[in-house]
């Protein structure tokens, strides 16, 4: 798949614009986002906040499932489970999240997610897709 239709269905998501998301790479089957370790991104402690990381990660697991599928399937998050392990801190080196498609069956999909600031390995997640047999409803 062509790195200028994984950037334009990334720029599709008002969410990827507004957190500054960018497409650094992808195959078959996993892909990696970067995100940069902005101040904007904190909490109260000066800590990259966990929904942050979780949108990074959830995001970096659609465009897995979207370039596994092709762009030929539409699907839905149904849920996920994210782990921190590590402080995410501002000001550092961007964070990476690193998506890979365990399961692409014919209605579900599972996606894990390693989310890395330089070498440490900030979060982990497992996220879960549905295929539905029509189309979403607005």
């Amino acid at each position: 798949m062509r790195a200028e239709a994984l950037r334009a269905f990334l720029d599709e998501a008002p969410v990827a614009r507004t957190l500054g998301l960018e497409w650094l790479d992808g195959d078959g089957e996993s892909c990696r986002l970067s995100l940069p370790a902005d101040e904007r991104l904190t909490q109260q402690l000066g800590l990259i906040q966990g929904g942050v990381l979780g949108a990074l990660a959830d995001q970096a697991a659609a465009t897995a499932l979207w370039i596994e599928t092709r762009s030929e399937r539409r699907f839905v998050g149904t849920d996920y489970h994210m782990e921190f392990l590590r402080p995410a801190r501002a000001g550092g080196e961007p964070l990476v999240a690193r998506a890979r498609v365990e399961h692409c069956g014919r209605l579900r999909a599972t996606v894990d997610v390693v989310v890395t600031q330089g070498e440490t390995r900030t979060a982990r997640g497992s996220f879960r897709f549905l295929f539905p047999p029509e189309e979403v409803p607005a």
